[in-house]
């Protein structure tokens, strides 16, 4: 693939103009399950005289101005969008998401938000990460990205939706401490009740469009290469029935495992593995069946950002277990906030509220974790798997109280504090 593309050297020019990237970067005006739009080079200003008024569905051609359409270069496939998301290129897809994860600073968000103690992100961005993540391995073959991926999946995705799938949240929440109406509302673009679970706290946009998130993922887990192999690229509880000229099988090797990987072939000898650049290892196949026992070593991991710590376990990223009281209400209508008549809802439908019942200001010791098993078990795992105690791990960590230094603001925790002093005798687990 070559290194420079038109579109990378739009986006340089951009930058040579306009200053350095954390504060002028792509113009990302967009990003769906099948197209990307992102406009290289032209201004802010434009790219918003270029979105449908609320009550037009489109804008047409014919309607733009002039002097918005000189952005416009057909020599490099460039379109203004039917559905008024702007000057699109559709056809560079990866080219663009590359640049914009291997370029766009890792700090950027700290950056923009540094000021702002309440973070809420929509429960559909995490299935647009998977989705893209994903794509980027597949194309690119960069473990780091599939790394990314499967914590999309197994932390953010089924956290913002209930386990038995009838109810989701809108928005998540960093730090979050209870579900519900949040009075005053701390986000100027959704309702109050958009981080409760219902059967839609706000917009439909996420009823509708989540369960693509697994589907996709499945599809994503398996690839052919040159008819000749087929790969297994992301973790999960899958499977697959396809025919190969050859008889290579690869399987990804995780970023987060230990060196200590190993591999063993039909109840044979056990060997250690040596990954390819993409972390994949190499597996021939027997004549008849061939059965193929992946070992991977998980450790638990620590990342430590702020003066806060993240416990990360596998892919699982681990959070407190607050106790809470679930109660809940006839569905609401998230334009108006008025019930739903029963005539018109599902019996399974309702609007939920989750209030926590005891403390949940902790400082905690992260060294101090210690990996712990529940009743369950690999071989029995319970169904579903994301309910409350059903994995078979569960985590453990020295922890003391701070709930004078860490206060609540209005309805949500305020900015954690940094370095709390803490008395060690009166410490928890």
């Amino acid at each position: 693939m070559p290194e420079s593309t038109e579109a990378t050297k739009l986006a340089q020019r951009a930058l040579e103009e306009h200053g350095p990237l954390k504060e002028v970067e792509p113009n990302i005006v967009g990003i769906d399950g099948h197209r990307f739009r992102i406009n290289y080079g032209v201004p802010q200003e434009v790219t918003d005289r270029l979105h449908a008024p609320c009550d037009q569905d489109e804008v047409k051609y014919e309607d733009i101005p002039d002097d918005l359409k000189a952005y416009e270069d057909k020599d490099q496939g460039d379109h203004f969008d039917p559905l008024g998301f702007g000057l699109s290129r559709t056809h560079e897809l990866p080219i663009s998401l590359m640049w914009l994860y291997e370029n766009h600073p890792y700090d950027a968000g700290d950056t923009i938000l540094k000021t702002i103690e309440l973070m809420f992100d929509e429960l559909y961005m995490a299935v647009k990460s998977m989705f893209s993540y994903a794509f980027l391995y597949r194309f690119r073959g960069v473990n780091s990205y599939a790394d990314k991926a499967e914590p999309a999946a197994f932390n953010a995705f089924p956290a913002a939706i209930s386990p038995d799938w009838w109810s989701h949240q809108y928005v998540t929440q960093t730090n979050q401490i209870l579900s519900g109406n949040l009075i005053p509302n701390p986000c100027f673009n959704v309702i109050s009740y958009a981080n409760s679970y219902g059967f839609k706290p706000n917009f439909p946009c996420c009823t509708v469009n989540r369960p693509q998130a697994y589907a996709k993922y499945v599809a994503s887990s398996y690839a052919k290469i040159n008819e000749s192999t087929v790969a297994h690229l992301l973790l999960g509880p899958t499977s697959v029935e396809t025919r190969i000229k050859g008889k290579t099988v690869k399987v990804r090797i995780p970023g987060w495992t230990t060196p200590e990987v190993n591999i063993e072939m039909n109840g044979g000898r056990s060997k250690r593995v040596i990954p390819d650049d993409s972390r994949l290892n190499h597996i021939a196949t027997l004549p008849g069946a061939t059965t193929v026992t992946l070992e991977l070593p998980i450790e638990v991991r620590i990342a430590m950002r702020n003066s806060s710590a993240s416990i990360y376990y596998g892919p699982l990223l681990y959070a407190f277990d607050i106790p809470y009281t679930k109660t809940h209400h006839q569905l609401l209508n998230w334009t108006d906030r008025k019930p739903l008549a029963n005539d018109e809802v599902h019996p399974k439908f309702h609007d939920y509220v989750l209030e926590p019942t005891k403390l949940w200001q902790y400082a905690i010791d992260p060294d101090s974790t210690v990996v712990e098993t529940s009743t369950s078990t690999v071989d029995n795992l319970p169904n579903p798997i994301f309910a409350k105690d059903a994995p078979p791990a569960f985590l453990t960590v020295d922890a003391w109280k701070i709930r004078i230094a860490w206060p609540t603001d209005d309805d949500t925790a305020a900015w954690p504090p940094i370095d709390p002093v803490v008395t060690r005798i009166r410490r928890k687990r």
